[in-house]
């Protein structure tokens, strides 16, 4: 985390070619319905969030990642 009295910096922009693969979305997905799965718990205990937006948030990332495995699993299939 940032330390006190530190500004945070914004994010350089993204690459003029910034489109990945379907595995590295898939990836990244995946990942951040982790940390999702391991923060919101708290993030709701100490009210940074409501229940019904990380129910929301998690379910909408968990359809994402459900599109992703299956455009993945169809890529794969007719690479074949």
């Amino acid at each position: 985390m940032n330390e006190p009295g530190l500004v945070p910096q914004p994010l350089p922009p993204p690459a003029v070619s910034c489109l990945r693969s379907v595995e590295e979305a898939l990836s990244e997905c995946q990942r951040e319905l982790q940390v999702r799965t391991r923060c919101y718990p708290r993030w709701v205990t100490e009210g940074k969030l409501t229940s019904v937006d990380a129910r929301d948030r998690m379910d909408r990332l968990g359809a994402a990642v459900e599109y992703l495995q299956r455009a993945f699993d169809l890529q794969a299939a007719t690479e074949t």
